[in-house]
């Protein structure tokens, strides 16, 4: 809606997905999923054993659908300073590991 409907192109960042109640019945995997599939851009998740299966779920995503890797891509790209990756690599190389 935000992105699609309004035109929105800024940051969309969440609030803890791992600690909502109201999200008690979806799997940290599937809530990461379904926050980036509509159009967020910074997960927060406060919890260390939760986030790793979000950041692998993702990840995994991102490596099997070109599409899904390629918004990840202009998500972290709106985020990250210009040429920068989360662990210091360049854009490009992401999505070399992505694409």
């Amino acid at each position: 809606m935000l992105r699609g409907d309004l035109g929105f192109t800024g940051v969309i960042h969440s609030y803890d997905l791992c600690a909502a109640k109201q999200l008690s019945p979806c799997s940290p995997a599937n809530r990461a999923l379904a926050f980036f599939n509509a159009g967020g851009t910074m997960l927060q998740c406060a919890s260390l054993q939760n986030i790793s299966v979000m950041y692998q779920t993702v990840l995994n995503a991102a490596h099997g659908k070109a599409s899904f890797a390629g918004a990840s891509l202009t998500s972290s790209s709106s985020v990250l300073p210009p040429g920068h990756g989360a662990d210091g690599c360049s854009c490009s190389q992401l999505g070399q590991r992505v694409g």
